[in-house]
């Protein structure tokens, strides 16, 4: 159980760097204007608030498994791995 918490931790520790980077550029989507577009504001807080997701999804876990819940440390592991899936999935099949 700890190998896979490692594990995840290390991956999630690359997410928050990954989402960092992205937070940083999601502004950039208002610059064609439609700041009225609510979608588009959706979209803005899933990317920005994604790095803080990911990164208290860092400790989260090892607190949980402290108080001897591993399901729920892996649960609390695993977050920020399926919402970035999902948004890849929504990337790659943005075309269809």
């Amino acid at each position: 159980m700890k190998l896979g918490l490692g594990v995840l931790t290390l991956v999630n520790v690359a997410l928050t760097c990954f989402g960092v980077s992205m937070a940083m550029m999601s502004p950039m989507l208002f610059d064609s204007g439609g700041q009225d577009d609510q979608l588009l504001w959706a979209v803005f807080w899933s990317i920005f608030v994604f790095p803080a997701v990911a990164l208290i999804c860092v400790f989260v876990p090892w607190l949980f498994l402290w108080l001897k819940w591993p399901r729920t440390a892996l649960f609390a592991a695993v977050i920020p791995l399926c919402v970035a899936c999902r948004r890849l999935r929504q990337v790659i099949f943005i075309r269809y």
